[in-house]
């Protein structure tokens, strides 16, 4: 058991050396080979280093499906979604976690980047975690200086599963459409302490 145990970790850590992420296809391809050693039980510590490899690189491209397309970059687009974060407020705007359940530009749908970070400048309204909102935005992709030492904001941001920052703009669409549900409860609590 230990001897697998090590394998399957020496092939998560094999994944971290790649400089990039194998197509899914080949992955399911080298399924096959793994299934085929497992049933040795002599190169069963080989077929748990390939399961390892197999189990991180299908996390990865998991973790990385919903990055924001280019397109969306710069272009106000409608979003529909829920606060998920308690927000952080100071004199000049407020901050918050959005997860976006529905994002179009003029009718045309297009696919959810999930969690984003978003600020509102000026006159924001009252924003409670678990509340559903029609917000206009403005998206793109995380990025952050790579100065050495200093703080990696675009690995934070991914870390924290967060795909996209942006700002709400200023529009007559922007409203509250009701509570998500109890998915958020938590979150309320924690507000209702604040």
């Amino acid at each position: 058991m230990i001897p697998n145990t090590i394998a399957f970790v020496t092939g998560v850590v094999l994944l971290q050396w790649q400089p990039s992420l194998l197509p899914v296809p080949f992955l399911l391809l080298l399924f096959l080979p793994g299934f085929l050693v497992w049933r040795l039980p002599r190169l069963r510590p080989l077929a748990c280093l390939l399961l390892g490899f197999l189990w991180a690189s299908l996390n990865a491209h998991w973790s990385m499906r919903a990055e924001l397309q280019p397109a969306l970059e710069g272009p106000n687009l409608q979003a529909v979604g829920v606060i998920a974060s308690l927000p952080d407020v100071n004199s000049e705007r407020i901050k918050f976690e959005f997860v976006i359940e529905q994002l179009s530009i003029n009718s045309e749908e297009f696919d959810s980047p999930g969690l984003v970070r978003l600020s509102w400048y000026r006159r924001w309204p009252d924003l409670q975690v678990g509340d559903r909102w029609q917000l206009q935005l403005r998206l793109k992709r995380p990025h952050g200086l790579m100065n050495p030492g200093g703080f990696d904001y675009e690995g934070w941001l991914f870390q924290r599963g967060i795909r996209a920052t942006g700002y709400v703009r200023f529009s007559s669409d922007n409203r509250r459409m009701g509570e998500a549900g109890s998915g958020y409860l938590l979150g309320r609590w924690r507000a209702g302490i604040r």
